[in-house]
């Protein structure tokens, strides 16, 4: 009953079908009585088979038959405006002059009408149709056996319930959704239930108080960012488009975008081909581009003797660049459209999104894995600030303007994290490696090497010790971890501590954990440096390992991983490794006499 009146109420006005009886002001009463007459004859064209069934039969094919009619509503889009339902229903007046808005008019309205329900309800109820069904409620096989037609009645009463629930509602909600489909609940008082959120009274065209956005017809042009979604990586240049959908001549357009400086800036706009694909002369206004406060404008203007263009699209192509990780609206606002008279076109508003960084926080080569590659991209760029050659937005991880040890701290704090998913960096990053070991590296990453001193030691059950991570011709070191692989059951990791060789130089160094997991068998460590001078050359003690004898047995101490930095924090590739091994003893055994004393 509801569609039947909206599209009746609406598909008139909009193909100007009779206008001098589509927009009287008596139409949309009777479309909504025409609405409830449709709807009684197909209750009674759909009850009259299905009433002929009892029990569990008659609830699974009323159930069918709500399903599929919801399955056609919200397909048949060009109809019933699928899941976005119809727009542009005329508001209910009596004389053409007495409006039923606002809504405390409307309120009137349904009460009045659900009183009129409720005498009718009560009339049959009291009538000889009211005592038939409340004996067929009673047993429907009893009511049968007196001579009560069940079907008959059910039928009716069937159809006139249809015909009353096909009354329009009196509020109805409006909710505010992303381009991804996900509710916003800043619209609703942070409400994260949209069944929570209350009912808010909306007018076509016009600004609601209490919530912002503004409603617009079905029919009127759509300007929107497309893609709606753009996920770059931080330093990406990328492009959207500012297109337009279902225009009618037009002649000139003006707008502004605003965005999140800190995630996004604007490089460059260009006019789009399609307010000069008529052939008039068209003349751009702008770019002016204001990446401090996060504020575009641009616009253009036609002239010539030809009509403007109708249909769809590109306004404007924008050029961005990702600064940072994050994410930041594209919104659109003060849009203006023009035809060629000069005469303003309403439009429709949706906005894009940037989502910055598919990768986790603190992983900056997109690997997978914060690891020292990572965290010596922000070290090796300590005490920098704007303007300096080497400060770089994409690591000022908390967007003060400057690179200091609170940017450090919080990508060492990631470190160790990864992701589940291997991305097309982490596996370019694997293929690197692997080349790498095929003897494609350079002399000096081939030359470096890591190894456990002493290479072989014996100790007892209970004992404690202390392994020795050396590095050997390393070249301007910056920083490095590993992954060092133990028997639990032999020996369990205490501690990790940095040897003096990373801050021979005069650096600031800072550990990477230690990570132990004594279940597993196996530690992870690293450690950072930053500062002017630059890294260590040479050989020397890069770590201290504690472990203690937990079991009898030999255990081996293998590197499971490794790799190093420069001090400008690029990758070294994986040194070669040598590890250690650790032989527990059986202690030494006392044997003390047994002494029984003889019975007096």
């Amino acid at each position: 009953g509801a569609y039947v009146s909206a599209i009746m109420s609406t598909l008139a006005i909009r193909h100007d079908v009779l206008p001098e009886v589509s927009r009287s002001w008596w139409w949309p009463w009777l479309a909504m009585l025409a609405g409830m007459v449709l709807t009684g004859v197909f209750a009674y064209l759909v009850g009259k088979p299905i009433l002929r069934l009892r029990g569990n039969y008659l609830a699974m094919a009323t159930l069918g038959v709500g399903i599929v009619m919801y399955t056609l509503f919200r397909e048949g889009e060009d109809i019933t405006g699928g899941s976005d339902g119809i727009a542009g229903i005329p508001r209910l007046s009596i004389g053409g002059h007495f409006q039923l808005w606002p809504m405390e008019r409307y309120y009137f309205l349904v009460w009045a009408v659900a009183i009129v329900v409720i005498i009718v309800a009560l009339n049959i109820v009291n009538s000889r149709v009211g005592r038939a069904l409340r004996a067929i409620h009673g047993s429907e096989v009893a009511a049968n056996v007196t001579g009560v037609d069940t079907a008959r009645y059910k039928l009716q009463i069937l159809v006139v319930s249809a015909m009353i629930a096909s009354l329009p509602e009196g509020v109805y909600r409006v909710y505010a959704y992303d381009d991804r489909g996900l509710f916003i609940p800043e619209y609703y008082d942070d409400v994260t239930n949209p069944d929570d959120a209350t009912p808010v009274p909306v007018e076509p065209g016009e600004d609601t108080p209490d919530i912002n956005f503004r409603l617009a017809l079905a029919g009127h042009p759509l300007v929107h960012i497309e893609p709606a979604v753009s996920s770059p990586l931080p330093g990406d240049v990328f492009t959207v488009t500012i297109a337009i959908d279902n225009v009618q001549d037009l002649g000139n357009f003006e707008l502004e975008m605003t965005y999140y400086p800190g995630v996004v800036h604007v490089e460059d706009v260009v006019l789009g081909d399609f307010l000069g694909s008529t052939g008039r002369e068209v003349t751009p206004l702008g770019p002016e581009i204001d990446n401090e406060a996060g504020l575009m404008r641009f616009g253009a203007f036609s002239i010539g003797e030809e009509p403007g263009p109708t249909g769809s699209g590109a306004l404007a192509i924008v050029t961005l660049s990702a600064q940072a990780y994050g994410e930041s609206p594209l919104h659109l606002q003060n849009v203006q459209l023009t035809n060629i008279e000069a005469e303003d076109i309403p439009a429709r508003l949706r906005d894009g999104l940037v989502s910055v960084g598919d990768c986790i926080f603190g992983d900056f080569d997109c690997d997978c894995d914060v690891d020292i590659v990572d965290v010596m991209q922000v070290a090796s760029r300590w005490g920098s600030e704007e303007g300096d050659p080497d400060y770089d937005p994409l690591y000022d991880l908390d967007h003060d303007g400057d690179i200091d040890i609170v940017d450090v701290a919080l990508v060492a704090a990631a470190w160790g994290n990864t992701c589940d998913e291997e991305t097309p960096a982490q596996a370019l990053k694997v293929k690197g490696k692997a080349r790498a070991a095929g003897g494609e590296g350079s002399a000096a990453t081939l030359a470096t090497g890591l190894r456990i001193e002493p290479t072989s030691t014996q100790a007892a059950v209970g004992e404690t010790l202390t392994l020795q991570v050396m590095i050997d011709e390393a070249v301007d070191l910056g920083g490095f971890e590993f992954r060092l692989d133990y028997d639990p059951a032999v020996l369990r990791a205490d501690d990790a501590t940095l040897g003096p060789f990373l801050g021979s130089t005069g650096r600031t160094t800072s550990p990477l954990g230690p990570e132990m997991d004594n279940d597993a068998g196996i530690l992870t460590f690293g450690g950072l440096s930053f500062g002017d001078q630059p890294g260590p050359d040479g050989s020397g003690l890069l770590a201290e390992i504690t472990f203690t004898v937990v079991g009898g047995g030999q255990s081996a101490v293998e590197f499971l991983d490794a790799q190093t930095t420069d001090s400008d924090g690029t990758p070294q590739g994986a040194p070669a490794t040598r590890g250690g091994y650790v032989e527990v003893g059986e202690g030494v055994a006392v044997y003390l006499p047994l002494i029984l004393k003889a019975a007096s």
